[in-house]
């Protein structure tokens, strides 16, 4: 009798173990879900900033280059255009006809 009992002990101090192991994993789950959440959240956020910010930013740049590159050339460049991402294109001006 007192091996069976010795057992059983076993057993649920094994099923306790187990319970507090998963709830832990639940826990550390929940928490990198959260992180996600907030990640997403941070993302969008940072994406919106850059938006506004490019909105605001690369045209004054692309005309304040525009000038520099123009004087620099002789005019033979008299454009340059400001992606968002900051890439420059350089346009050449275009001699009329007439």
């Amino acid at each position: 009798m007192i091996v069976h009992f010795s057992n059983q002990q076993n057993k649920s101090l094994s099923l306790q173990k187990e319970i507090q192991s998963t709830a832990l994993n639940t826990l550390q789950i929940q928490t990198k879900k959260d992180d996600l959440i907030d990640y997403a959240k941070i993302k969008i956020s940072l994406s919106e900033v850059k938006t506004k910010l490019n909105s605001k930013v690369a045209p004054r740049i692309s005309d304040i280059a525009s000038n520099m590159y123009a004087q620099i050339n002789k005019g033979k460049y008299q454009h340059i255009e400001v992606s968002n991402d900051f890439d420059f294109l350089s346009m050449m001006r275009v001699k009329s006809t007439q």
